[in-house]
């Protein structure tokens, strides 16, 4: 069965419009019509096609805010005049229709993206949904941004970078792929301050093959400490910053991170987040 449950703020956009009610334990219970919609949450999708492939395959999810009485067809339709790459010549859908049947809520279409029509600068779709049912005042388009990309390996190398945590002075550093079947970089002995310990000195990132955004990267704990403060025994560690995009381009070797360094607070508990953008760029290979 393709059911989801479906995210806090569609309910509560859905109950502004007197559409929903709260059930026996108080939770909000979507009581309207299916509405149908992209499940994009409103952002384009970016995708890369790696030069040492052939295509690269996407899923673009639709679904209803509640399940369906009986069987409909939904169709993904190519929005011709928004849409700079071609049917037929720069991709295909790979089923371009997908019936919700009685009881479901979430449909897919797979579409492939191909390398050759595909360019550097990037080409775009934008997709329509065609159905018999009702369709949200949201999310009534997907757009897919795709671009010809390098293989990540072209990423590997030495990089200089200006970063706040090497108080902006110049370094060189290397990035590495993970092994095999990893979808991780790391940037060796960047947290120079764990060289010689138990702790790990390199900075791992994880990312999406499809499009190399990094998707995140596990606490880092730097090494370095705050005389006085006891949170975290006084160690410095590194987070993910929320809400912005960190990235890498294989092809430019660009690696852009959005990192908060969590500094413990010296005579109270918890941490001083600060915010910073650590750029990365590769230095030319002969």
């Amino acid at each position: 069965m393709k059911n989801i449950k479906y995210f806090a703020f569609a309910l509560l956009s859905l109950s502004l419009l007197n559409c929903s009610s709260e059930d026996d334990n108080g939770q909000v219970v979507y009581g309207g019509a299916p509405l149908l919609n992209f499940l994009n949450q409103g952002g384009e999708q970016q995708l890369s096609v790696i030069s040492n492939t052939n295509s690269v395959v996407t899923t673009v999810k639709i679904g209803t805010f509640a399940a369906v009485s009986g069987s409909h067809t939904v169709k993904i339709v190519p929005d011709l005049v928004n849409s700079t790459a071609v049917l037929g010549e720069d991709y295909v859908i790979l089923n371009n229709t997908d019936i919700l049947e009685n009881g479901e809520s979430v449909g897919e279409f797979k579409i492939e993206f191909f390398k050759d029509p595909a360019i550097e600068s990037g080409k775009k779709v934008s997709f329509t949904l065609e159905s018999d049912l009702p369709q949200a005042v949201f999310n009534t388009k997907h757009v897919i941004n795709i671009k010809l990309s390098c293989p990540v390996e072209a990423l590997e190398g030495d990089f200089r970078s200006n970063t706040y945590w090497y108080g902006g002075l110049e370094a060189i550093h290397t990035i590495e792929k993970a092994a095999a079947g990893a979808s991780q970089i790391t940037i060796k002995n960047f947290w120079s301050d764990n060289i010689g310990t138990t702790r790990s000195p390199n900075f791992v990132l994880n990312f999406d093959e499809s499009n190399f955004v990094i998707s995140g990267f596990s606490i880092q704990q730097t090494g370095r400490f705050v005389a006085g403060a006891t949170t975290n025994a006084g160690q410095i560690r590194a987070i993910p910053t929320t809400g912005q995009v960190s990235r890498f381009n294989p092809c430019t070797r660009v690696v852009t991170l959005y990192v908060t360094y969590q500094i413990p607070k010296v005579g109270e508990s918890g941490y001083t987040s600060v915010p910073k953008i650590e750029v990365f760029n590769g230095i030319d290979i002969e």
